[in-house]
């Protein structure tokens, strides 16, 4: 009986995981427009708030952090595999304007 249990609570939760995956790739958007996206609006003059290109992209924020040329903002997409990727933003500390770093994430990198 107990082995039954045991069994049950993992393949329940072995079930739940495998959602929350699937939930989360669901919801980010794909790369390839998610980084083209990203280029157009850092083009634009008054692009220096993270939080406007954040409700632009309907993408969440991954993950940030400081470098010595200003703040890494990293933001989760899809590939065409299907599988979760990170494209990354710089805001140049100096002029407050954003570059795109491409893919990966620093500040998941260095940790």
């Amino acid at each position: 009986m107990r082995i039954a249990i045991i069994v049950a609570v993992f393949l329940v939760s072995a079930g739940l995981s495998g959602l929350a995956v699937a939930q989360t790739v669901e919801m980010a958007a794909q790369c390839d427009k998610a980084e083209k996206q990203l280029a157009e609006l850092i083009k634009k003059p008054d692009s220096t708030d993270a939080r406007k290109i954040k409700e632009a992209l309907g993408l969440d924020i991954l993950d940030s952090c400081s470098s010595p040329k200003g703040d890494i903002i990293c933001y989760q997409c899809v590939d065409k595999d299907q599988k979760l990727r990170t494209l990354q933003l710089l805001q140049n500390r100096e002029t407050k304007r954003f570059e795109l770093l491409g893919f990966g994430c620093r500040c998941r990198d260095e940790k």
